[in-house]
């Protein structure tokens, strides 16, 4: 598979432009370390390095970085002709187009009026940004620092600080994560290697030491394992499964699976990477289908096994075809046999992990398809600062997963809300109608069902119970029939409950509530937004909305299917 296909974990740098040259192999093999590292534990995944390719630092790292066949994302503060400004000289300038001719980049929106003007507020304020956008867009963050604490605006330290804390007020409104008192910092790790500067009498004894700081630990750890991460693992795997999916069944057909469809759209025409966002939509949504089939099939299987080992047990108990008192003890082989079937069906779906695969590449599915829509609406906002952050452990990794695809959503790739409308809004309303009303079609049908057979046995046992009563003598000489009835009034609601356990593991009556909700709510922002008052900040705000409920509907749904695993057969 190639790599553009692939999840990439994403490496920040920070660090001091002055570095001092007699620690620049020393450096050098410490970033070597740490990225060897993570390639041998994430061997499935890409590693790409994000750089604004300023003097020192980020230059070093970067060199590094291609020197290991690092994607280079390079983010910049300024303009291209604006930024090469502050480059001191004529090899400087040199070294960073060479760089650049190897890099994927970009500028960052211009906060402020006057940021041209050397060492004003305005200009400050875009390295500010600068430092924020690889706090909050990166996996890993990696820092040549000296330890010292300069909170300047841009400075190393205050891009550290940013990335522990998560505050970053010092930005306008729109560029910050969200702030809740009560919310964990979801940022993520910082990679410290201690350095020293060139304008330091002497190199730091522990220069080269590597410390790696969290926001949840104030002691840091000098073991690069600290590094390591479960959403990185589970990157991992969805990487490994797209190769091995496409190793068995060959490329992914993305035309067919094409999200936009709108004839005035052409991703083509928009950035490297919402070409790739909306490439590995359609990878995860084949994963998603692909997982879905089997694990439809084996809850089946195990609600008909477990019926099928009822009757077993009703057969052994009271055969019709034998007399009172005898019992077929290959009966009691068959429903073991039964027992081990359902034991190794359960095995199977647990061992490869087919249910969770399922959930975890859908709600992946949907938080991408509502990062494509909010860019394509105008909105910056990142969808990992919403998706699931009341259940921190349960799929952080979708929301590493969104942040390492999502580098472009502080940059505008084209404002069109005809496409949202169309592509969307349009086409999740319908959905959303159309499952709300085949759930509740689906659970009235084998609601009806399960009714009829409980019953069904109810009035076997009423009939088996007067005939006892009325015509005992009777009962010996029809040892058949009265012994079939008894399996039967056991078996019948046997299966009505076996019905009913599995509309309840399908949710159909939770999904049916909530699809029905979700399309009134996709139909009024459809009438909103095309409504002509609307104007281009109330879209945002509807869109925001949207997305947020959408993204909560998708969460809703994953816990709800988590609860309620494949499980062993019951009887």
């Amino acid at each position: 598979m190639h790599n553009e296909e692939k999840i990439p974990l994403v490496l920040g740098i920070t660090g001091h432009r002055n570095l001092h040259p007699d620690e620049f192999e020393l450096i050098r093999t410490r970033l070597r370390e740490v990225i060897h590292d993570l390639r041998e534990t994430y061997p499935d995944t890409p590693l790409t390095l994000l750089s604004p390719l300023a003097e020192g630092a980020d230059r070093l790292v970067a060199h590094v970085a291609l020197e290991e066949g690092l994607q280079l994302v390079a983010p910049l503060p300024f303009a291209k002709d604006d930024y090469c400004r502050d480059f001191k000289s004529e090899d400087s300038l040199q070294e960073f187009n060479g760089l650049l001719a190897q890099a994927d980049y970009f500028s960052l929106p211009q906060l402020h009026q006057g940021s041209e003007v050397k060492k004003s507020p305005a200009r400050f304020a875009q390295y500010t940004l600068v430092g924020a956008y690889i706090a909050r867009h990166s996996h890993v963050l990696l820092a040549l620092w000296d330890g010292r604490t300069q909170p300047n605006p841009g400075s190393t330290y205050e891009v550290i600080q940013f990335r522990l804390t998560g505050n970053m007020q010092a930005l306008p409104a729109g560029y910050q994560p969200p702030t809740n008192p009560l919310d964990f910092v979801d940022t993520g790790k910082v990679c410290h290697i201690k350095v020293s500067r060139d304008n330091d009498p002497q190199c730091l004894i522990d220069a080269g030491s590597i410390h790696i700081l969290t926001p949840e630990h104030p002691i840091p750890s000098r073991d690069l394992k600290d590094l390591h991460s479960e959403s990185f693992s589970h990157i991992d795997q969805l990487n490994r499964d797209v190769s091995d999916y496409q190793a068995q069944n060959g490329d992914i057909d993305f035309e067919k699976g094409q999200m936009f469809r709108n004839a005035k759209f052409e991703v083509s025409k928009l950035s490297a990477p919402f070409q790739k966002m909306a490439r590995i939509h359609e990878v995860v949504s084949y994963l998603s289908v692909h997982n879905h089939r089997p694990t439809e099939k084996v809850m089946r299987w195990v609600f008909i096994i477990g019926v099928f080992m009822v009757l077993a047990v009703e057969f052994y108990a009271h055969p019709p075809w034998l007399h009172s008192g005898e019992y077929p003890n290959w009966l009691l082989g068959v429903y073991f046999f039964l027992f081990a079937l359902g034991y190794g069906v359960y095995r199977w779906a647990h061992s490869h992990q087919i249910h969770d695969k399922y959930l975890h590449y859908r709600g992946l599915a949907e938080a991408l398809r509502v990062q494509m829509f909010w860019q394509l609406g105008g909105l910056n906002t990142s969808v990992a600062d919403f998706y699931q952050r009341k259940h921190r452990n349960e799929l952080e990794w979708i929301r590493s997963a969104v942040r390492a695809l999502s580098t472009h959503n502080w940059v505008h790739d084209q404002h069109s809300i005809e496409v949202v409308l169309e592509d969307w809004i349009d086409k999740q309303s319908k959905y959303f109608k159309e499952r709300s009303f085949s759930n509740h079609q689906r659970m009235r049908r084998l609601s009806a069902l399960a009714g009829s057979l409980f019953m069904i046995g109810l009035s076997l046992t009423f009939g088996v119970f007067l005939w006892g009563l009325f015509a005992p003598d009777s009962v010996h000489h029809h040892h058949a029939l009265h012994s079939s009835l008894i399996v039967l009034m056991v078996f019948l609601p046997a299966v009505g409950a076996a019905l009913d356990g599995y509309m309840e593991k399908a949710g159909f009556d939770a999904h049916f509530k909530r699809y029905r909700e979700m399309a009134i709510l996709f139909e009024r922002a459809a009438v909103a937004l095309r409504n002509k008052d609307t104007d281009e900040v109330d879209q945002r705000r509807i869109l925001l909305e949207l997305g947020k409920a959408a993204l909560e509907e998708n969460s809703d749904w994953l816990l709800l299917h988590r609860e309620r695993p494949v499980a062993l057969p019951k009887v």
